[in-house]
């Protein structure tokens, strides 16, 4: 791991992520609101909070998303189903 790698982890601005970057990085992602909250295992109301700024973005949230970028990769969303709501 370089060092220019660790700084991703050890940085305390990277851990942390506003809702303006969670946009960004999710539509990036070609991810619309209720698929990013299906990806990251939350409802899509919870991902509209996060969206708002009224629900925190958790740091593994954060580091997942900012790392798929990095690295060029596209998330794997699984499909609506009733019995998940």
């Amino acid at each position: 791991m370089s060092i220019k790698d660790r700084d991703i982890w050890q940085a305390p601005l990277q851990r942390h992520m506003t809702p303006r970057q969670f946009v960004t990085i999710t539509k990036e992602l070609g991810l619309n609101k209720a698929a990013a909250g299906r990806y990251i295992g939350v409802s899509a109301r919870t991902a509209r909070r996060m969206i708002k700024g009224t629900s925190d973005i958790p740091t593994s949230v954060a580091l997942l998303l900012r790392l798929m970028v990095k690295h060029k990769e596209k998330p794997l969303v699984p499909a609506w189903s009733r019995e998940q709501n």
